[in-house]
């Protein structure tokens, strides 16, 4: 089985999506532990944009079956 990319470079993905999953799911903990009656705006905004970027993120690694070395 040969990968369409290095061996370095699925582990620094694979890596650099667990810091990702990490602070988000670090967020949600201090939003439970301080159950804000409200949430800014900005954050609310800055929620969205991660959904749309986790969304993009998903397609884009279903789709590295097709790359070529």
């Amino acid at each position: 089985f040969i990968t369409p990319f290095d061996r370095e470079d699925i582990q620094h993905l694979a890596n650099r999506l667990d810091d990702v999953t990490d602070g988000i799911n670090s967020s949600a903990k201090r939003i439970a532990l301080y159950n804000p009656k409200e949430m800014p705006p900005e954050s609310v905004e800055m929620a969205k944009l991660i959904k749309e970027s986790a969304l993009a993120v998903s397609k884009a690694v279903d789709q590295l079956h097709v790359l070529k070395k």
